[in-house]
């Protein structure tokens, strides 16, 4: 079980720090800017601008990991081919 939770957190380690980056940013968000009185409720508590901050932290992340090594695929492949 150890061993299968080390795999899995070494092969999502970027996408796990954007998501903790995501959710203390949307936390802080929240402090600073966030609505207390309840006018949107979504966004009146803590816990969900930290949510969705960790959901876009760890998408933002995985997006330009996945741009990354595609651009570096086809730099491999125009090598390749030339």
């Amino acid at each position: 079980m150890m061993r299968w939770i080390r795999q899995f957190l070494s092969a999502n380690q970027k996408a796990l720090i954007g998501v903790i980056l995501g959710a203390v940013i949307g936390y802080l968000y929240w402090y600073f800017y966030g609505c207390y009185w309840g006018v949107y409720y979504l966004f009146s508590e803590c816990w969900v601008n930290s949510l969705l901050g960790g959901l876009l932290g760890g998408l933002i992340i995985t997006s330009v990991e996945d741009m990354r090594h595609n651009s570096q695929a086809e730099k491999a492949d125009a090598h390749g081919a030339a």
